[in-house]
Formats: structure tokens, C-alpha cells, sequence
């Protein structure tokens, strides 16, 4: 499976008609731009990434931080896990 394989990394919750209001639920308010674009109303891109944690939490996935995807594992064009390797933390002076 190449990257090309877009169809297996669905992820129909964040898809544009949805999206607004999975913003809303975790309580961002939105404003669209530029061709129906959906933007946090502050400017703020942590805003986004501050849901995306919260949803993947909410829905049990275990976020690992400092971590590479070495293989993702599929079954019937369905994700069903991932391989990864650590990433060696650098060493600050």
C-alpha cells in the first residue's frame, strides 16, 4: 500500500460538511472564507489541533508522542493498527 491508498485514511468525521460542527462540540467558534473554508473564529490553529487530541481521546486512541510509523497495519481497507519506533529525544545543553 502506497500514500496513493487515500481511500484506507478516510476519516469521515473531519470531512468538510461534518467538520463545523466537530468544531462546535468541543466549543470553537468558526468562520468561513474564502470559498466555504472553515477557519477558528480566533485566528488560532491550536484551537484545531487542541480538537483533534480531545476527539481521538474521547474516542480511546492512545496518542504517542516522539514516535515514528515504521508500517500501518489493514485488513479488509480497514486500519486496525500501526507499527512505530521511537524517536530518540535530542540531549539540550
Amino acid at each position: 500500500m502506497g500514500l496513493t491508498d487515500v481511500s484506507v485514511f478516510s476519516f469521515p468525521p473531519f470531512f468538510p460538511g461534518r467538520f463545523n460542527l466537530v468544531l462546535h462540540r468541543y466549543d470553537v467558534e468558526t468562520v468561513v472564507k474564502y470559498g466555504n473554508k472553515i477557519y477558528p473564529a480566533s485566528q488560532n490553529a491550536r484551537e484545531i489541533v487542541r480538537v483533534f487530541v480531545s476527539y481521538l481521546e474521547d474516542n480511546n486512541v492512545t496518542i504517542k508522542y516522539n514516535t515514528a510509523v515504521n508500517h500501518i497495519l489493514v485488513e479488509t481497507n480497514s486500519v486496525i493498527g500501526v507499527q512505530t519506533i521511537p524517536i530518540p529525544t535530542p540531549v539540550t545543553r
